[in-house]
């Protein structure tokens, strides 16, 4: 189902996740785990915008104004421009834990 933002907003989607696995080892295992109920902060530059936290599957949303904000988890962060009526997809890795 399709939900138009307001006027003037954009929307941000993310998902936070770990590296598990990698290097020269192959496995049957999943390459990364994600991150339920992690805060997740939105800036834009010093300013704290809004402050969330993950699903219960390692997913967030959040409807901004148009404009560039900084997403951090515990230990990663993105940049993203937020443009008017589009709806950005982005992925914030707040850590690797690599075992080979």
């Amino acid at each position: 189902m399709e939900v138009p933002l307001p006027n003037g907003m954009g929307a941000i989607v993310g998902v936070c996740f770990t590296e598990v696995l990698g290097g020269k080892l192959k496995t049957g295992r999943p390459r990364s785990l994600l991150y339920p109920q992690l805060p997740v902060e939105i800036r834009s530059g010093s300013r704290l915008v809004l402050s969330t936290q993950t699903d219960e599957q390692g997913f967030f949303q959040a409807v901004l104004p148009a404009g560039t904000y900084q997403v951090a988890g515990s230990r990663g962060d993105v940049e993203v421009n937020v443009a008017e009526g589009v709806t950005t997809m982005i992925s914030l890795r707040v850590g690797k834990r690599m075992v080979d």
